[in-house]
């Protein structure tokens, strides 16, 4: 298995995630998604691996952009928690149904219904988020509804619990 290194720094979460959400906007625009932003993180710094948490938190709100219907509206919360932040990521699109939420965090693994709104996708953006919000002694969980939507939400902490001197296993 490959093996590479977290390059943690100390992150302002809130440009963090408002330059995050930024680089979504066009994407969502072409879609008629608007992105409505409520971060409360102001000031709350966080170690973290920049490149590898944007990807992770990439993933989720691309996803929400991909799978809502044109037009609708994806939420994105941030707080402040006793220890660390918490992040929503929430749509109102074609949500997981009930039979597939177990494989959800899986390898390649896309729901039917996700095959059929969007024929592309490798199947490993939620599997490389959960594995890289872990890494970070983080955490992500979901609520999902078929035809209703889903809320990714992402718990990370004021410090991360990896080694970070030695190279970390890559999934």
């Amino acid at each position: 298995q490959a093996k590479f290194s977290y390059k943690f720094e100390p992150v302002d979460f809130s440009v963090f995630l408002i330059e995050l959400v930024g680089k979504h906007q066009e994407k969502a625009g072409q879609r008629e998604i608007h992105i409505e932003s409520n971060i409360q993180t102001n000031g709350k710094i966080i170690s973290v691996d920049k490149e590898r948490m944007d990807i992770a938190i990439s993933n989720i709100l691309d996803n929400a952009i991909d799978y809502s219907p044109l037009g609708s509206k994806v939420n994105l919360v941030a707080q402040v928690t006793p220890t660390g932040v918490n992040i929503a990521i929430s749509d109102k699109g074609i949500g997981i149904a009930d039979t597939e939420q177990a494989r959800l965090f899986t390898k390649f693994y896309r729901a039917e219904n996700a095959k059929r709104t969007r024929t592309t996708g490798t199947g490993l953006g939620l599997y490389l988020a959960k594995h890289i919000i872990e890494a970070h002694g983080g955490s992500i969980s979901y609520a999902s509804k078929e035809g209703e939507g889903t809320t990714f939400t992402i718990n990370l902490t004021d410090s991360p619990k990896v080694d970070q001197g030695k190279p970390q296993r890559a999934f």
